[in-house]
């Protein structure tokens, strides 16, 4: 599974400085549950898990780096397409993921913002002071794509 992923990778020329870029983050809690699973199986079922695990996340990486998001929602809309008839909401469901998809680096740029304001104010961490302008400010975006969606007819069915 690991061998295909780097396979894949090589045909798709990712440079090795993008491909550490994107593969350190999850690195860190890798470990961790590599760690938690040697404990609970020893280590060769661990070490097992851990090689399927990493390969799904280069697998995982190496789409969103070759395919753009329309292209995945349009694969999505035509898989799903034939459910339509047993009434499964699929235009609902791929404009929800859609929207997911595309919030995440919003929600990011918030939690950023707001431990920068802090930073800047000298406050210290607390979870209370960082959590609360995040939600508020998540929930004043969710209202305003709320509206919007509402303005252009989504969820009139």
């Amino acid at each position: 599974f690991l061998a295909i992923a780097v396979i894949l990778y090589g045909i798709a020329r990712i440079p090795p400085r993008i491909m550490w870029e994107q593969l350190w983050p999850p690195i860190p809690l890798l470990l961790f549950l590599g760690a938690f699973q040697w404990w609970q199986l020893g280590w060769e079922r661990a070490a097992a898990i851990m090689i399927v695990l990493f390969g799904s996340v280069m697998l995982a990486v190496l789409l969103t780096l070759t395919t753009t998001i329309e292209e995945m929602m349009d694969a999505l809309e035509r898989a799903l397409r034939p459910t339509a008839r047993l009434g499964v909401p699929v235009d609902t469901i791929v404009l929800t993921i859609s929207l997911t998809i595309r919030l995440i680096p919003l929600m990011l740029n918030t939690i950023n913002e707001v431990l920068d304001a802090r930073k800047a104010r000298g406050a210290t961490f607390s979870i209370t002071a960082f959590g609360t302008p995040v939600i508020i400010r998540s929930i004043r975006r969710a209202h305003h794509i709320a509206d919007a969606l509402w303005a252009r007819g989504a969820g009139d069915g």
